[in-house]
């Protein structure tokens, strides 16, 4: 597998293969024999077309195979609401949100009947390929916020086997043994936690919302209220994700950042700061923020590889113009 590193001078993910399902983990953290953190790639699933082939998302896998059979009625009898707002995104109207498809996810009648069997083959491939369960998978519900729960055993399979009991969960932190924390990406980024004094771990997502609003700060204090973690003592992985060399964003974005993270891509041009355009580097925004917190440089790794340079074996929003399916972030405490 030829991954396009960001910079080959620089420390590379660690790359697995079982069964056809490649993946890839982080060197800091693979150090520490109590952990399992790994990344997916799009490569080993069942998922089909632009969703080739390890896709994590129901939503996309719903309107992918939207033409071909009757998937909203499927998923969604008790749910009208969302429904509607499916059949407007199927012909054309409108957005549909894994939101929305959450929001039928936690319908048990709905749950029981859904039609999402590619995804869940997916979930069971890549966890028998990278050494954990599917069935103890711990599934959020992004929004783009700072919200980060503290999840157990109790919590195992949500959004797996069973409906979830939450929405608007962009972060987990759990010290239980075989809980799976999970998240989801096409170029925004993972960020994973560990604290080897504690046996505590945290993952978050964190897009350039979630970034502007410090998601990394607000999950190391999550981990030192609810478990006592000394973010000095505590280890950081950024995962796979869009680099600053592809993430082109306007001034309502590039606003949030301080210059040092978001240079002109067009410098010289001398136009008002509203009508430039600019280049955002979330990696440099993260590390800073989880440095802020607390965590010490040499033990954050940073990941090497950008998603929109590897979109034949990423998923990426921004390179496939929104036809994608979802990579997978996990983490758990053996």
């Amino acid at each position: 597998m030829n991954f396009k590193w960001h910079d080959d001078e620089k420390s590379k993910l660690n790359v697995h293969e079982k069964n056809g399902v490649i993946w890839l983990s982080f060197p800091n953290l693979d150090r520490e024999d109590w952990l399992n953190a790994v990344f997916s790639t799009r490569i080993g699933g069942v998922s089909k077309g632009p969703l080739a082939s390890m896709n994590f998302s129901f939503t996309q896998e719903l309107l992918m195979n939207a033409e071909s059979g009757p998937y909203a009625p499927e998923i969604m009898p008790g749910r009208s609401e969302c429904r509607a707002i499916t059949n407007d995104c199927i012909a054309g109207r409108g957005n549909l949100t894994d939101s929305d498809v959450r929001l039928a996810l936690t319908d048990e009648e709905a749950w029981k009947n859904r039609s999402f069997a590619n995804v869940i083959e997916n979930f069971r491939l890549f966890a028998d390929a990278a050494g954990f369960r599917a069935e103890d998978v711990v599934c959020s519900d992004q929004t783009h916020t700072t919200n980060v729960l503290r999840v157990g055993r109790s919590d195992s399979g949500s959004g797996i086997t069973r409906p979830l009991d939450w929405l608007d969960v962009d972060g987990f932190i759990t010290n239980e043994p075989g809980v799976v924390l999970s998240t989801f990406y096409a170029d925004c980024v993972p960020l994973y936690f560990a604290d080897p004094v504690h046996h505590a771990i945290g993952l978050s997502h964190s897009g350039w919302k979630g970034t502007s609003m410090q998601m990394g700060r607000v999950t190391v204090e999550a981990m030192h209220r609810e478990f006592g973690s000394d973010p000095t003592s505590m280890l950081a992985a950024i995962g796979p994700s869009i680099s600053g060399a592809h993430y082109e964003v306007s001034w309502d974005v590039a606003r949030h950042f301080d210059p040092e993270f978001r240079p002109l891509e067009y410098p010289g041009r001398g136009l008002p700061a509203e009508e430039e355009k600019y280049m955002l580097d979330l990696w440099g925004v993260n590390k800073k923020i989880l440095m802020d917190a607390g965590i010490p440089e040499e033990n954050i790794q940073l990941p090497n590889l950008c998603t929109f340079e590897n979109a034949d074996i990423m998923f990426s929003h921004r390179a496939s113009h929104g036809k994608r399916g979802n990579l997978g972030a996990f983490i758990s405490i053996r």
